[in-house]
């Protein structure tokens, strides 16, 4: 089934316009968007949509694909924003972690004076106090 368009722009646009939404009929899903590929999927030769015949076409066409990569760019930069964040709470963590297996260690030995003190008054020995 072929599609019947009013001139040859008007194909390059629906072929511009199915690429865009990731819907072509001639290309695999997911191929790049760029004035080769509009052709090709317009049924044409990769060089046959020239600039001086369309230009406002390959205009939108050169948007649409800066608009992309923009898009993509910052995706990439809001991605790596999130891993150096995760990265400094991963160390923040860290170090709360060893700040509190020091502040137990020396809870225990804390603990294991006042033991001992516990057992010298229990049997009767002489206590020397904290300082």
């Amino acid at each position: 089934m072929t599609e019947q368009y009013d001139s040859p722009e008007a194909k390059y646009r629906a072929a511009f316009e199915r690429l865009k939404t990731d819907k072509p009929t001639l290309l695999k899903k997911g191929s790049k968007l760029s004035q080769a590929n509009v052709a090709k999927e317009a049924g044409d030769h990769p060089t046959a949509l020239k600039k001086d015949r369309y230009p406002t076409l390959i205009m939108e066409i050169q948007d649409e694909i800066t608009r992309r990569k923009v898009k993509k760019e910052g995706k990439t930069d809001d991605s790596r924003q999130k891993r150096i964040y995760d990265k400094q709470r991963l160390q923040d963590c860290k170090a709360q972690r060893d700040k509190m297996f020091s502040i137990i260690a020396s809870q225990e030995t804390l603990i294991e004076e006042l033991m001992n003190k516990i057992d010298q008054l229990e049997n009767g020995r002489k206590v020397t106090p904290f300082d």
